[in-house]
């Protein structure tokens, strides 16, 4: 009989033939479970970087001189500008993965990266949505009252980089907080 230690975690599927048919389990062949990952893992890598490619494209269009006059163009490049960071982290973390996909790195300096990249993450995150939920509604605005003074004044691109960097502020201090309350310390007897 094997050891505890003798077993690969897509050995565990039950044999069928050694129990009564009143006690069979159902269970999951564990090694098409895992292949069947590999092969979503691989779409969604290639999806990202194709993604990564088109946010490119989008921002080389959204920045020139002609489309930066306009409050939607403006927070579209802010959008951009978020999603290209969430894309680039995310298939940063996937290529860690495929690196180092079992251990946690024992080094400070790795455990900061780690923390600053899932900030990073949750923060464009974020900052992506409310960008866009904040573009929908002055459109939505503007389309209901289109000779209203104050609409006109917050469709111009001054209000846009203020509300960029109100909801920047925003959406930092508030992941700050969450991803500040941890600290770091080292295992007694261990070196950095």
């Amino acid at each position: 009989m094997k050891s505890e230690e003798d077993y690969d975690p897509s050995d565990y599927y039950e044999d069928y033939e050694e129990y009564p048919a009143d006690q069979r389990k159902i269970t999951i062949n564990w090694r098409l479970f895992l292949a069947i990952l590999d092969v979503i893992y691989v779409i969604d890598t290639t999806v990202t970087i194709i993604s990564i490619l088109t946010n490119i494209l989008h921002f080389i269009v959204l920045i020139h001189k002609t489309m930066r006059n306009n409050f939607i163009n403006i927070i579209m490049i802010a959008i951009c500008i978020c999603d290209l960071l969430m894309l680039s982290v995310a298939t940063f973390l996937s290529f860690v993965d495929i690196l180092d996909s079992c251990e946690t790195s024992e080094s400070k300096f790795m455990i900061c990266l780690d923390w600053l990249t899932l900030f990073l993450f949750d923060f464009t995150r974020r900052c992506s949505t409310y960008f866009g939920i904040f573009m929908a509604l002055l459109r939505m605005l503007a389309m209901m009252f289109p000779m209203n003074n104050v609409i006109s004044r917050l469709s111009n691109p001054r209000s846009a980089v203020n509300l960029i960097l109100l909801v920047t502020f925003i959406c930092g201090v508030y992941d700050g907080t969450y991803w500040l309350q941890y600290s770091i310390r080292n295992l007694k007897g261990k070196k950095e």
